[in-house]
C-alpha cells in the first residue's frame, strides 16, 4: 500500500512523491553510519549509494517496499531521531529470527522481517587472514 506525500516547495509548486507509510525509523541501510548517501527516511530510503564499510555500491531493492540491511549495521544520529531508546538495533535484529551472515546484504519488507532473504554477497570473510576478500 502506498500513500502520496505532497511536498510544498518554495515557489508553491506541488511535487508528488510515492512513499511507503510507516517507513520512518525502520531498520535500513539509510540509517547506518556507513551509508554513503542521504540518511534516514525518506531521503536515503531505496537510494543507490555506496556502502563505506564494505567499499561497494549497494544495489537497489528489487521492490520499492524492501529494506536493505547487513549484520554490520551501525546506527547513525538519524536512526535515533526516528526511534526511541527502547528500539535499539539489537532488538530489531531479533525480529529476523536468524543470524545474518557477514558481508551479505539482505532485503526484507519492513512489516515482515521474519521473511528476510539472502540477496547479495558484498564481500567474503577470510577468517584465516582476519580480513575480507571479494566474492
Amino acid at each position: 500500500m502506498y500513500e502520496a506525500v505532497h511536498d510544498l516547495q518554495a515557489n508553491n509548486n506541488v511535487r508528488l512523491h510515492t512513499r511507503m507509510p510507516n517507513g520512518k525509523g525502520s531498520i535500513d541501510c539509510c540509517y547506518c553510519k556507513h551509508f554513503g548517501g542521504p540518511h534516514g527516511y525518506p531521503d536515503g530510503y531505496g537510494e543507490a549509494a555506496p556502502c563505506q564499510y564494505h567499499g561497494v555500491p549497494l544495489p537497489l531493492p528489487d521492490q520499492p517496499y524492501l529494506n536493505r540491511i547487513c549484520c554490520h549495521f551501525e546506527p547513525d544520529s538519524t536512526y535515533w531521531k526516528h526511534n526511541t531508546i527502547f528500539m535499539p538495533p539489537a532488538r530489531r535484529f531479533t525480529w529476523f529470527g536468524r543470524e545474518l551472515e557477514p558481508g551479505v546484504l539482505y532485503m526484507f519488507g519492513y512489516n515482515t522481517p521474519d521473511k528476510i532473504d539472502r540477496e547479495v554477497i558484498l564481500r567474503v570473510p577470510d577468517h584465516q587472514a582476519g580480513d575480507w576478500k571479494k566474492p
